[in-house]
């Protein structure tokens, strides 16, 4: 083999190799992976926060692997966290996937109500995201959730408003004088949220395990949702944005969002928001939403991103194929 050819040759291999280092690490970093096999609570693995009921309304149970969550838009705020070991921003690529069920049994209002709450889960800042999602007349619409990406499932019907929904939310960080959360509010709305159009998925299944995934994307600010139950995923987005079937990537299994804004995330948690217009909206003065909710699984990752290791892999193709062109005038 001639002197070209081994440089060629050691260049390809160097190539290969750094590809392969690229694809392992490149690799999602788990940040969190909650399967429930005991209870985060007791464990310290999670904190509840302004748990004011009675009763606590996170319950764990051994035999089955799972967080009972009682959702209910009448009682104050609680929230249970799991911190992250790095905070998130609005540049990085990251996925959060979850597990659950909503509990059939007597507790259950939601379809019928005609109210606005929702069963909320996400990502938030644990010093920047308040307890007042909703605002209320008494607080004249004053809200202080900054810094939150969650993901909001509305199941009840009303008339003047696009439910039933599956709403990917950010609500993005403000200034530390802000009283309006909803300034930086960013959800997509209409028909691409809207999940009870002719062959969607429409109001979800009591006593059924849903997967639910959002992801986003860094170098966009695209966020995209999917959803799937135990025979796989489920229709979504049949009727999209502005009525194109799958909305603008065309696949009615994705609800998708584009954003352009600043978010400080460090914390996931399960969202249980007081619904500051809880009864205004409603059928009968019906609170708007009562729900037991089984977690099952919870994952939080984050996606490196390529380009610095493809960076790497052509600066080294670059720096080889120089000193093969120094040693063959040398040679010369």
């Amino acid at each position: 083999m001639g002197k070209a050819n081994q440089v060629w040759a050691g260049i390809l291999a160097v190539s290969i190799y750094l590809s392969a280092v690229h694809i392992a690490v490149a690799a999602p970093v788990v940040l969190l992976d909650e399967t429930f096999g005991d209870d985060p609570i007791l464990q310290l693995r999670a904190s509840v926060v302004d748990d004011r009921a009675p009763d606590s309304r996170f319950s764990h149970s051994a035999q089955d692997g799972s967080l009972t969550t009682f959702y209910h838009s009448g009682l104050p705020t609680t929230k249970l966290r799991w911190p992250l070991p790095r905070t998130l921003h609005e540049h990085d690529s990251f996925s959060m996937m979850v597990s659950y069920k909503i509990v059939n049994d007597i507790h259950y209002a939601a379809d019928n109500t005609g109210g606005l709450s929702q069963i909320s889960f996400g990502l938030e800042n644990s010093m920047t995201t308040g307890s007042n999602r909703t605002g209320s007349l008494d607080s004249g619409y004053a809200s202080d959730t900054y810094d939150l990406i969650s993901l909001d499932y509305f199941p009840t019907n009303h008339p003047d408003f696009d439910t039933v929904t599956l709403t990917p939310t950010v609500i993005a960080s403000q200034g530390l004088n802000s009283q309006d959360a909803f300034h930086g509010f960013f959800a997509p709305f209409g028909s691409e949220s809207v999940i009870t159009e002719p062959r969607e998925v429409g109001i979800l299944d009591l006593d059924t395990t849903y997967t639910v995934t959002m992801d986003h994307d860094g170098s966009t600010g695209q966020v995209t949702v999917t959803l799937s139950d135990p025979a796989g995923p489920v229709v979504i987005n049949q009727r999209g944005l502005s009525g194109v079937i799958g909305g603008g990537d065309g696949d009615i299994f994705t609800i998708q969002h584009d954003l352009q804004a600043e978010f400080s995330v460090d914390v996931f948690s399960l969202l249980l928001w007081a619904d500051g217009f809880d009864t205004q909206f409603s059928n009968a003065g019906a609170h708007s939403l009562i729900a037991n909710v089984a977690f099952k699984h919870i994952k939080v990752a984050l996606v490196p991103e390529p380009a610095s290791l493809g960076l790497a892999i052509g600066l080294a193709i670059i720096l080889l194929y120089n000193r093969a062109g120094r040693q063959q005038k040398t040679c010369v």
